[in-house]
Formats: C-alpha cells, sequence, structure tokens
C-alpha cells in the first residue's frame, strides 16, 4: 500500500454564499484501514467538510487530494472508491419499501462500474443476509417505510455497506435513530471493514461510542479543527 494518505485536505476554505467562513484553513489526512471520528456544535461545518472531501463541494480555498492528485474533474472513478452517507440518507428514499431501494442501489452501482476500467463489483452478499446483520427479518424489505420503526429503517439505509467495495466511508452520523443492537451490529460491521482495509471518516455526536475501535478524534470548531486525546 503507498505511503500517502488516501484522502487529504489541505488548507481548505470555504463559505456559503454571502456568509462567513464555516471551513477555515483546515488540513486532514486519512488513510485506509483507519477510523477518524469528527465532532462538534450542531451547524459547525461537519457535514460540509465530509460533502466537500465527496466532491459534493467546491472548496472556495485548498484543495482535496485523492492518492496525492488533485479530485479529477470526472469523478466517475472517484465516487467508486468513495462511499458518502449523507444524515438525510433516509429521508432521501424515492421507493415504497426497502427494497425497491436496494435494488436501485444495485443498479446505479453496477453501471458505475461498467463506466469504469475497474474489476469493481458489490460483495456477494445477499439483501437477505445484510438484512440479518443488523437484525431485519427479510420481510421487512417488502413493508412500506410508515410499517418499520425509526431504528428498522435506519438500518436498511445501512445495508449497503456490507455490499460496497468502497475503499473509504464518509458518514454522517450513522447510529442515529439506531437501537442498541443494532448501533453494536454496526460497530461490528465497522470493525471488520477495517481490518479488510476500509478507511472511515465518521461524523458523531457519540464519539464515546467507538472507544472499543483504535482511532483518531477531530473536533471542528469556529472552523478550525482539533485532534483530541
Amino acid at each position: 500500500m503507498s505511503s500517502e494518505p488516501f484522502l487529504e485536505a489541505r488548507r481548505l476554505w470555504f463559505s456559503y454564499p454571502e456568509r462567513a467562513a464555516l471551513i477555515k484553513d483546515l488540513s486532514l489526512s486519512l488513510d485506509r484501514s483507519s477510523l477518524t471520528l469528527l465532532s462538534g456544535e450542531n451547524g459547525c461545518g461537519k457535514s460540509t467538510l465530509l460533502k466537500l472531501l465527496a466532491g459534493d463541494l467546491k472548496p472556495g480555498g485548498g484543495e482535496i487530494l485523492w492518492r496525492d492528485q488533485p479530485l479529477p474533474n470526472d469523478k466517475t472513478l472517484y465516487y467508486k472508491h468513495i462511499w458518502h452517507m449523507e444524515q438525510e440518507s433516509a429521508r432521501q428514499r424515492v421507493g415504497i419499501c426497502p427494497r425497491h431501494d436496494l435494488e436501485i442501489w444495485d443498479m446505479a452501482f453496477e453501471q458505475a462500474c461498467r463506466k469504469g476500467a475497474t474489476n469493481h463489483k458489490s460483495d456477494s452478499i445477499s439483501w437477505s443476509d445484510a438484512a440479518a446483520r443488523f437484525n431485519l427479518e427479510p420481510a421487512m424489505l417488502d413493508l412500506p417505510y410508515h410499517q418499520l420503526s425509526t431504528g428498522e429503517s435506519r438500518a436498511t439505509v445501512l445495508m449497503p455497506l456490507l455490499r460496497t467495495k468502497s475503499h473509504y466511508w464518509l458518514l454522517d452520523e450513522p447510529m442515529s435513530g439506531l437501537d442498541s443492537a443494532r448501533a453494536t451490529s454496526f460497530l461490528q460491521v465497522c470493525a471488520e471493514k477495517l481490518s479488510e482495509g476500509v478507511g472511515m471518516l465518521i461524523v458523531t455526536h457519540t464519539p464515546e461510542a467507538y472507544n472499543d475501535l483504535p482511532h483518531k478524534h477531530f473536533e471542528l470548531r469556529d472552523g478550525i479543527l482539533k485532534e483530541l486525546e
């Protein structure tokens, strides 16, 4: 594995139109097989930083490097290596039931793979097995969303983590709404994927939940990133 960071932010600046800078001269190096936690007050820019790293927003200054190279204008290949889960993902569904959205995910993922010159394919685990990992009965995938609890619905959003072969995850509050058992299942998935070489940057208001996993912890405050002990 190469020595340079997998993903790196160098002296990033960002502000929304007619607003004060939200990200100020921020630098951060992210490696595969490592977990980095990001915490901070609501509205401090955590989700914005993830969107910048995902290539969904363009920084006002500084640069983002992927494998020591600036992000390409055509991010097709980049998006196959990065998995970005926004905090609002559970509200961005288009299907009537989880299976509809999981099938859409499958089609979108396979289409993206065909566009690149990589042998990138989803894992062989079935959706039923993925559901079981999050304490969901397979039949729940065919229930209308309004019949699922908050924790059950949120778990269906996490299921693609067991199928994707992305090398780095950018996750925004992934345990929000999960009950204790499903939170434990999610942490087990993280441990397994870290051992397989996946890197993770996770925004969280409960960093203590990750105490059993080796990690670095940063706080974003007033646009400045500070590493915590």
